[in-house]
């Protein structure tokens, strides 16, 4: 009997998947993430409550996925899946409910952002020098978001909004006769695969880090090349981290804007039921700083069992942050690159062989 989850590291995932299909390991407790992405065909698949994540019905596209994993086709020439529920009529209820229902309706991604991020990458992967509002307008048209609208108006405005945001931030440059150029900072931002949102943060932080980079340290640079992601943060535990942090830690700390007093008063009071634009964007620099402290601990060779009992972070998370934290100093080269920074992307380009 063995476990599979995201906690693992690599190796070891492939060495229980391998111990699966060879049917040395005959009984595997999974998360749902198993249920996709991995070949690993099986005769009984048991799913143990209708409810997943939050107490919420299983979406039934997922509940599919799993059970798909009992009797692969021309693997096996049988298989099974049993929904396990509580003796209670509204969880039976759910769960027929689970096994009766379609795949929910295909939806189009296509938000505020995405849209952003898909009329920037139209302007900057033409042929031509420049091109139309119209031209751009036609694309839209062709995506499964505009099939999906009932008021073409909303997405008229949606475009408009659109132009007008990344005109403001500098992405394009709209000229006469609805002719649209890319910038440097829009080619930027294609180039490295980031969100038009994304591209705006990575460059406030690398003109700031041009101006103050700490080289005392390689945290300062392993800092730039962390992701930008949401954390969970135990700040009982980030406290304690910061208050041994040595005086070069601290310095990358300061230039990073890292707000330590908002840390201590957290792990004292508990984090604030509201919180506004500014401490949202505290709260992304102390998570981002403080992943980067065990990126930096890893490529200085410590073993992943002690950053990860240091930082209270599963050594599978820690292997997938730092190959995130790879490709992500892949991605500000490029965006250097494309900005004409030579420095600051001959700098990230050594380091992230490093990472």
């Amino acid at each position: 009997i063995c476990f599979h989850h995201a906690g693992l590291t690599t190796d070891e995932r492939s060495v229980v998947e391998e111990g699966f299909r060879a049917g040395v390991v005959r009984i595997l407790m999974a998360t749902t993430t198993l249920s996709a992405g991995v070949n690993l065909p099986a005769r009984l698949v048991v799913v143990r409550s209708p409810y997943g994540f939050k107490k919420e019905l299983i979406k039934a596209r997922v509940f599919q996925q799993m059970c798909g994993r009992a009797g692969r086709k021309g693997i096996d020439d049988a298989g099974h899946a049993v929904l396990m529920c509580p003796n209670v009529p509204s969880a039976q209820k759910d769960a027929r409910q689970l096994i009766s229902n379609k795949a929910e309706m295909i939806l189009s991604q296509l938000d505020r952002t995405q849209i952003q991020r898909a009329i920037l990458e139209q302007i900057a992967t033409t042929d031509k020098l420049t091109v139309t509002v119209e031209e751009i307008e036609e694309f839209i048209s062709s995506t499964l978001y505009h099939h999906q609208l009932e008021d073409l108006s909303g997405r008229d405005q949606l475009i408009e909004d659109t132009f007008g945001w990344l005109k403001e931030n500098e992405f394009i440059i709209i000229k006469e006769e609805s002719d649209i150029e890319i910038t440097k900072l829009g080619e930027a931002a294609v180039g490295a695969g980031m969100p038009p949102v994304t591209a705006l943060s990575v460059f406030d932080d690398l003109s700031s880090a041009s101006r103050s980079l700490n080289l005392t340290t390689d945290l300062h640079l392993v800092y730039l090349c962390t992701p930008i992601q949401e954390t969970n943060l135990n700040f009982s535990t980030v406290a304690s981290m910061f208050d041994i942090l040595e005086p070069a830690a601290l310095d990358v700390a300061n230039k990073c804007q890292v707000d330590i007093k908002l840390v201590k008063k957290i792990a004292r009071h508990g984090m604030p039921r509201k919180m506004d634009k500014l401490g949202n964007r505290k709260l992304q620099i102390i998570s981002r700083f403080y992943r980067a402290l065990g990126i930096f601990d890893l490529i200085n060779e410590i073993p992943i069992e002690i950053v990860s009992s240091k930082y209270q972070v599963p050594r599978g998370t820690l292997q997938s942050l730092q190959i995130s934290a790879s490709q992500y100093a892949g991605m500000i080269t490029i965006f250097c690159e494309k900005l004409g920074w030579a420095h600051l992307r001959n700098l990230l380009a050594t380091f992230q062989n490093q990472i």
